[in-house]
């Protein structure tokens, strides 16, 4: 039943990877560059044991065959070959030495580690040495702002201003935020992950006021 649903933007549609039958099946997984004399070779598919391999195994048989080809509703090879052509990275000045692009990159080219906190533990590093804000489109079903705003309070930083809507003057709620000893938690209005780019002047308006410490 949610199959058709964007989880990165319940409003927008979902694109999907898979424009007619046997589509994936017929590319190939990994694209190559030559770059300087060097062949750069990148991922162009991702499955779920490839993106999410934690989700992948608690997953029943059942629920497997529903989850398709990830990330969800991002029809993305074009961009993925685009952005890795010689002419691309040239006009983008990247270095011979970098690795060639790929959307998710994984221990492909880039190791990593897991851990149970993500990427929270940071933020008691950089309280009183730098102001933070933390925003999260309210449409978002990857990184959901439930999700985001629960840990954020579970870190017990002092609340200085009580979560309260915002606008941009017309009448309308742009967002929602709250202000902490160290932290500026916003979220905007009806736009998922990438809210900058769907609510461009709604996101300006949050970023820009918060850098320059004018009211949002």
């Amino acid at each position: 039943m949610t199959s058709d649903i964007n989880v990165y933007d319940i409003y927008r549609p979902c694109y999907s990877n898979k424009p007619f039958p046997g589509f994936l099946k017929d590319e190939p997984t990994h694209g190559q560059v030559e770059i300087n004399g060097e062949t750069k070779t990148y991922r162009r598919q991702y499955t779920n044991r490839d993106y999410t391999p934690w989700f992948y195994e608690k997953q029943s048989a059942k629920i497997q065959k529903y989850l398709g080809d990830l990330p969800p509703c991002s029809y993305v090879l074009p961009i993925i070959d685009w952005i890795n052509r010689k002419d691309v990275r040239d006009a983008l000045h990247v270095p011979d030495l970098v690795q060639a692009w790929e959307m998710c990159a994984g221990n492909d080219t880039v190791p990593y580690y897991s851990q149970e906190k993500a990427s929270e533990w940071i933020y008691p590093l950089l309280k009183n040495k730098y102001r933070i804000l933390f925003y999260s489109g309210d449409t978002d079903g990857a990184v959901p702002t439930r999700g985001s705003r629960q840990w954020i309070t579970n870190m017990g930083w002092k609340i200085n201003k009580q979560w309260a809507p915002y606008s941009m003057g017309d009448n309308q709620v742009t967002g929602y935020i709250e202000e902490r000893d160290g932290l500026t938690f916003a979220t905007v209005h009806g736009v998922g992950h990438m809210a900058p780019q769907w609510k461009k002047a709604e996101t300006y308006h949050l970023i820009f006021n918060w850098l320059k410490g004018r009211p949002i």
